[in-house]
């Protein structure tokens, strides 16, 4: 009933644009009915007088497949909110996608990503690392995100592409045949 939702918030968001709330919902009911532009639209006019909907508007970039305008977005977003670890992976996954490895990981650093114990940010930070050729520090980060969550994939994967970029291909295997085997009999 999102056509409903935009007929009841437009009017309420034009007399009230201050109401973050009320932006925030017009804003997704605009992309649950497939009208990117016009939430992108309305969040660029409201993140001047409320930039708290910044991490929104980086949102809807990303899911424009607009990954600069993403980046920009989440990092004012984090000049907001700085020890955000969560829009600081926000922003690091966008300038990933930009090609953009050494900012990414140094917005992941400077947020204290390393010695956190959030999964993404360190999986994050880790393909930061190996991306920019920092490959001692990416495996040290990869083996970081196994020993927080052993039974999870994404460590091992990432540690296996490390070894990978490197050549080291008996490492992958050592690495990945125990985890294949258990899968298995599973």
């Amino acid at each position: 009933r999102y056509d409903r939702a935009i007929a009841l918030l437009l009017p309420f968001v034009a007399e009230q644009p201050d109401q973050v709330e009320a932006v925030a919902l017009l804003a997704e009911a605009y992309q649950a009915t497939d009208r990117d532009a016009d939430a992108i639209a309305l969040l660029e006019r409201s993140v001047e007088d409320s930039p708290e909907l910044y991490s929104t508007l980086g949102q809807a970039y990303q899911d424009s497949g607009r990954w600069r305008d993403a980046a920009t977005a989440y990092q004012n977003a984090v000049e907001e909110r700085p020890q955000s670890l969560p829009l600081r992976s926000q922003w690091a996954t966008a300038l990933l996608n930009t090609g953009e490895a050494q900012r990414a990981r140094d917005a992941l650093e400077a947020g204290s990503a390393g010695n956190s114990r959030n999964s993404r940010a360190l999986y994050l930070l880790s393909e930061a690392q190996r991306r920019t050729g920092d490959f001692a520090a990416a495996e040290v980060t990869a083996r970081r995100l196994i020993a927080l969550d052993p039974q999870a994939l994404g460590g091992p994967r990432q540690l296996a592409q490390i070894f990978h970029d490197q050549g080291e291909h008996q490492k992958i295997v050592t690495l990945l045949e125990p985890i294949v085997t258990a899968r298995l009999r599973a």
